[in-house]
């Protein structure tokens, strides 16, 4: 029954939220090929010995590294005639970039595990993916796996409103604390921005590190503070239509709590989030505003202390009740139409259908502690630290997407860049939301 809670008080919310080519016929959708219907089945019988080319970012650092590399054995396992080749990073700026320009200048991997929303709008704009209703069609069964709402979740978030990638995996993120921590210096859990502030004093005092954040990749304090500041409504409007009061104040929240002392004293020169959550997994600070896949991945000692709490409200915030949170589905599974219209065809849709199964699904949602999108995947009682970000998903009252899923990404970056900024004063939130919106609208 928790599964089926969690992911309908998910989906409700999403929902109301916002070149060998076959002989077959050739079609603007990318379905050459496409009406040998179920000739992507279970097993090797026909297929062709071939070398799949995939790229993730299931990268060595992921928490679902190990998990992706057991599944990508048994496939191969299972299809001896296929070789996977793999190409897998963790999802940093700079290896996002650096994919980016590897798909713009032609090189497509045949199967991709990517970001569905605003990063991947390039995927969509390029058409070198196939839509998925054109496999889909073709796998009735397979199709029938996957709860609609998920589906529609994605189709929700991609530039053009169709459905190119199968979700696996949704996220939620929210105030991970250390319960012990708190508990060792008598203070109450940030619930209130009062409580809140009196810990990152208290912590700063005591030499621990009240939130472990890298200002060069301050994607989550961004989001949660603008949430804080103008509820979900808010957050969603992006900046095309202007700059958004929010935005604003939500920005200048981390400036006011960067000259409190919250973050770490090398929080300026910390390469990126990776380096601030080891500050956090060792135990050397209270707090962290990360996501789902952190919570997953915790040191077994720091799980069972930890809880997942809202970001607590600030003063004259408007629109924010205290239990919005940041949540959806942001990454799911592409198909080259450059693989699907080859000999490579089978292996690719053989591999899509094993990674999007219900054993897969159920392999990652038990190291991520995520929500799945595939039917009949249970989300078992876990650590403390993941029951607490099940508990935050079901009490929600707006589940929003993640800012990057829905700003253009040099609107994003631009924001995202210029923090370090904000906060020692050489710029203006101001000025710096006005730059953004230029560069991505």
């Amino acid at each position: 029954m928790l599964v089926l809670t969690l992911f309908m008080g998910l989906s409700l919310f999403l929902a109301a939220c916002s070149s060998e080519k076959s002989s077959g016929g050739s079609g603007n959708d990318g379905s050459e090929g496409s009406s040998n219907s179920g000739d992507e089945g279970n097993g090797d019988g026909g297929m062709s010995e071939v070398t799949l080319n995939v790229t993730t970012t299931f990268g060595g650092t992921d928490p679902g590294h190990d998990a992706y590399e057991k599944l990508v054995s048994q496939f191969e396992e299972e299809h001896p005639n296929v070789t996977i080749k793999e190409n897998n990073f963790t999802a940093k700026p700079a290896t996002t970039a650096k994919f980016r320009t590897s798909w713009s200048g032609g090189k497509v991997p045949d199967v991709l595990w990517y970001f569905v929303g605003a990063k991947g709008n390039f995927l969509y704009e390029s058409g070198k993916t196939v839509p998925m209703p054109t496999i889909m069609e073709a796998n009735p069964e397979w199709a029938d796996t996957f709860d609609q709402r998920a589906l529609e979740a994605v189709k929700k978030l991609a530039p053009n409103g169709k459905l190119h990638a199968i979700p696996l995996l949704g996220y939620y993120e929210g105030l991970i604390a250390n319960k012990a921590l708190f508990e060792k210096y008598g203070l109450e859990l940030p619930k209130t921005w009062e409580a809140f502030k009196k810990a990152v004093e208290t912590f700063k005092k005591n030499d621990v590190i009240p939130v472990t954040v890298s200002m060069n990749t301050p994607n989550y304090l961004i989001e949660h503070y603008i949430l804080a500041a103008g509820g979900a409504k808010c957050h969603s409007k992006g900046l095309e239509e202007g700059v958004p009061e929010c935005y604003v104040n939500g920005l200048n929240l981390i400036k006011e709590t960067y000259e409190w002392g919250a973050y770490p004293e090398d929080s300026l020169t910390l390469p990126d989030d990776v380096a601030a959550q080891n500050y956090y997994k060792k135990g050397q600070a209270a707090m962290i505003f990360d996501g789902s896949w952190v919570v997953g991945g915790l040191p077994e000692d720091i799980a069972k202390t930890t809880t997942v709490l809202p970001v607590p409200t600030p003063p004259n915030s408007s629109g924010y009740d205290g239990k919005q949170i940041i949540s959806g589905f942001s990454q799911g599974w592409f198909v080259s139409k450059e693989a699907y219209n080859s000999n490579k065809k089978k292996a690719a849709v053989a591999f899509l259908k094993f990674m999007t199964s219900k054993e897969a699904d159920q392999a990652l949602v038990d190291v991520y502690g995520s929500v799945p999108a595939v039917k009949g995947v249970e989300v078992k009682a876990g650590t403390p630290a993941q029951m607490a970000g099940f508990d935050l998903v079901e009490n929600a009252t707006a589940l929003e997407p993640a800012s990057d899923g829905f700003l253009p990404p040099k609107t994003f970056a631009h924001i995202r860049d210029n923090i370090p900024a904000i906060v020692t004063g050489e710029k203006t939130a101001e000025g710096v939301l006005k730059k953004a919106k230029e560069l991505g609208y």
